[in-house]
């Protein structure tokens, strides 16, 4: 079967995907996760984004992202907490007053007292005061 003509004034239709060896096109190359872009997944995710808005910042589509990916999606919440938690407690543990108060506060449920008063929550119940002291190791102030 003959080619078609091709007409002198029109150039040639190419197409854009190149053919490989197999007569196929080829596209684009398949994404190769990274320690990089699984930091990005975990953060982001463990953070609350969305799967297309962190899918846009790796450069690939929210299908390639849910492909490669699946694990840190599904544990990337849990696993960010308990990073952040160990974080804390190394800061807390090194000496760190601040986070030593924020622990206190936050996970063991000690209250301070406001306004000079011994009451706490319209003087429902009286306030518990606390001394934190860390013995043994500790780089010192």
């Amino acid at each position: 079967m003959a080619a078609a003509p091709i007409h002198p004034l029109k150039p040639a239709k190419r197409t854009k995907k190149l053919i490989s060896a197999t007569g196929r096109p080829e596209g684009r190359p398949p994404h190769r996760p990274t320690d990089t872009n699984r930091k990005i997944v975990l953060c982001a995710i463990g953070l609350g984004a969305t799967e297309e808005d962190t899918a846009r910042e790796i450069g690939i589509d929210p299908k390639t992202l849910r492909k490669y990916y699946a694990d840190d999606i599904d544990n990337a919440q849990s696993r960010f907490a308990t990073k952040l938690r160990i974080r804390m407690g190394v800061k807390a543990l090194g000496g760190d007053k601040t986070m030593m108060i924020f622990l206190a506060k936050t996970r063991l449920g000690f209250t301070v007292p406001y306004g000079g008063s011994d009451a706490d929550n319209d003087g429902d119940a009286p306030a518990q005061h606390f001394t934190l002291t860390i013995k043994g190791g500790l780089p010192s102030d």
